[in-house]
């Protein structure tokens, strides 16, 4: 009997040593100051508690609004932190982790006591930032974006196309905030509001859709709102369609996709998977005309309009059979120098693509170029199949382009303002000039006097001191003379 309550004793003696070895901490964080600069919204956005007790689990410790406090204290009760240990710790708000002492390395250090008493942590503020300085307010936003150049190479058709402005704002949805087009020009307009304040920043992007199909911008874009946007309660996004004016194609190039299928494997979300029955065909497809994205779920009915690539040693393919594929594809002057773009194998081949025709890197984004000439010709890529990001290119060809005979060309844009471009050929080397009118027969601009070797040659005219009307220009080069009217609209 002795020895029985020896026995029980060490077992409740160990018991309570267990019991007191653990003890509840309840966290608290005011969010305030942090939403009213744009860090969170309280009424959809959430917040965690992350650190040593959950290895730094960003979301696996939610946090609630307290009834008992304001509406912006956010509380969580944890059970079994042990005693006299050291947590480090920080609260995340949304998307964004808080900044301890300006400095990303610092956390938030608490030794557990062993009254849960002693465990409710004083409330403190999110990066320990009380200001409410500079609160959220409604900002008129208005976006601008110019189409001259896709309106150009025939990718986007006035009337027919719709242009939308897609960001977080509006849930990157196709239907919202569609950019309405002004009497003249080539500029479209769309405004909404948005709750924002001073360093808040937006992610968007232009995209519009042409016979069915959507065109993506390459680039993610983002506006952030100034001191002096704030004030003013409005801001200003304009640009031209995927930075038009910075990175687009002079003459036009041909580009040949060159993929390598060796030991190629279908991905998805589930993971990697070989295709059953080997490689029936290879797709490219991508953000710039000629290619195109499928449509949402890359449905079969797509493949027909999406570039199929060979092995067969034809087409530009250098090596019959090595399970490198090769597809030539034309891209018109104007088109852009970089963009995405993506392959499949095995697309519309429900028995043979593994699973889906999104089937190569499902999760890990896409291939993107950037040419970078403006005045390249010719390139070839040497992509591997499922290894996306920046883009290899080979085999750039800038040679000129020579002219077979003289011409003078359209100038581009007509209607413009206050800039026009005008292409013009001369088989052979002498002395070209061009010179505009107005139509009155008077001399208002001299764009070339000068010796032209044999070739393709483009320059630009700007009116930007000259009012609005019709004007003539003319070429003269040895025997040869040619006039066209253009239209200058301010």
């Amino acid at each position: 009997m002795k020895h029985f309550f020896t026995v029980l004793m060490i077992i409740i003696a160990v018991s309570v040593s267990i019991a007191q070895t653990t003890s509840s901490v309840i966290f608290r964080v005011d969010m305030g100051p942090a939403a009213a600069r744009g860090l969170l919204d309280v009424s959809v956005g959430n917040v965690y508690l992350s650190g040593t007790m959950n290895g730094w689990n960003a979301t696996s410790i939610p946090m609630t609004r307290d009834n008992s406090f304001t509406d912006t204290v956010y509380t969580v009760t944890l059970t079994d932190m042990i005693v006299d240990s050291v947590y480090e710790y920080k609260f995340l708000g949304g998307s964004n982790w808080e900044l301890i002492g300006d400095n990303d390395a610092n956390h938030r250090l608490y030794k557990v006591k062993a009254n849960a008493n002693d465990n409710i942590l004083p409330v403190v503020f999110f990066s320990d930032d009380s200001s409410y300085s500079n609160p959220l307010k409604p900002i008129k936003v208005t976006f601008k974006c110019n189409m001259e150049f896709e309106i150009a190479k025939g990718f986007f058709v006035p009337g027919e196309d719709v242009l939308n402005v897609r960001g977080g704002f509006n849930g990157w949805v196709g239907d919202l905030n569609i950019m309405k087009k002004p009497i003249t020009g080539y500029i479209y307009t769309a405004d909404t509001t948005l709750m924002m304040t001073v360093g808040n920043e937006q992610g968007y992007k232009f995209a519009y859709t042409h016979q069915g199909n959507t065109t993506w911008e390459t680039d993610d874009q983002v506006f952030g709102l100034n001191e002096t946007d704030y004030e003013a309660g409005t801001i200003l996004v304009d640009r031209y369609f995927d930075d038009g004016d910075k990175n687009n194609s002079q003459t036009g190039f041909d580009l040949y996709f060159q993929v390598d299928c060796n030991n190629a494997k279908a991905s998805f979300s589930s993971g990697t998977k070989d295709f059953p029955n080997g490689i029936k065909n290879v797709i490219v497809c991508g953000s710039q005309r000629p290619l195109i994205w499928p449509a949402l779920g890359w449905p079969d009915s797509t493949l027909s309009y999406l570039i199929h690539l060979n092995d067969d040693g034809n087409d530009g393919d250098l090596v019959q059979g090595d399970k490198i594929y090769t597809a030539k594809a034309t891209f018109p002057q104007y088109a852009s120098l970089k963009f995405q773009y993506k392959y499949g194998i095995n697309y519309a081949l429900p028995e043979d693509n593994a699973g889906g025709n999104d089937n190569e890197a499902f999760e890990g984004g896409n291939h993107i170029i950037n040419i970078g000439s403006s005045t390249a010709t010719v390139i070839r890529t040497r992509d591997v199949f499922g290894v996306t990001g920046d883009v290899i290119i080979t085999g750039v060809n800038e040679t000129p382009q020579l002219a077979e005979k003289y011409s003078l060309e359209q100038n581009y844009p007509n209607p413009f303002n206050p800039s026009t471009t005008i292409k013009y050929s001369v088989p052979e080397a002498g002395l070209v000039t061009i010179k505009v009118y107005n139509m009155l027969g008077q001399e208002v601009a001299t764009l070339v006097n000068e010796v032209k070797s044999a070739s393709v040659n483009t320059v630009s005219f700007n009116a930007a001191g000259l009012s609005s009307g019709l004007y003539i220009y003319q070429i003269n080069a040895k025997n040869f003379s040619a006039s066209k009217k253009m239209m200058l609209l301010k």
